[in-house]
């Protein structure tokens, strides 16, 4: 939100617990480009690491398992993060699925932290909206400034989604 006249900028972002289902439905479209990319910051809040950090529909999902590792799947692949990605320190993913190379990525921190070849053709994630945390199965975790962007990014795009550490509202 921008400011209003005679406002300073807000120096806070607001953040998001995964202790819910929040959804978005206004995502961009993709016009057959087929690729996409998802990225945020992350930090562990509590004690439960595994559940749904987001996912569209049974296309796609981001997921984090009891050790704070990340499992990226679309298009029929998968491919998980190693070495506890989520902490009480914030992280910076960016998940991509890129049908102009039939692969879909996870960035930690601006580097390649998993990857994994589709084998089958890309589909468009169009079956309903962005799903951020769940009801059922979430971790105690916390993520800010999430982007969704309707093209698949390039390794040394990833630190446009990352330049500025988040700064959570309490």
């Amino acid at each position: 939100k921008e400011p209003e006249a005679g406002q300073s900028p807000s120096t806070t972002d607001t953040c998001v617990s995964l202790n819910g289902v929040k959804e978005l439905s206004d995502l961009p479209q993709l016009d057959g480009s087929k690729s996409y990319s998802f990225a945020t910051w992350i930090k562990r809040e509590g004690g439960k690491m595994k559940g749904i950090i987001a996912k569209r529909g049974q296309q796609w999902s981001l997921e984090s398992n009891s050790d704070g590792d990340i499992t990226f799947t679309s298009n029929g692949a998968s491919c998980t993060t190693k070495g506890k990605v989520i902490s009480r320190n914030w992280a910076h993913i960016t998940a991509v699925a890129s049908a102009t190379d039939s692969k879909i990525r996870i960035f930690v921190n601006g580097k390649q932290a998993c990857r994994a070849a589709v084998t089958k053709d890309f589909a468009e994630p169009s079956d309903g909206p962005l799903q951020i945390g769940s009801i059922n199965d979430q971790s105690d975790a916390k993520i800010g400034r999430a982007f969704y962007v309707a093209s698949g990014v390039r390794a040394n795009e990833v630190s446009i989604f990352s330049s500025r550490t988040v700064n959570c509202r309490s």
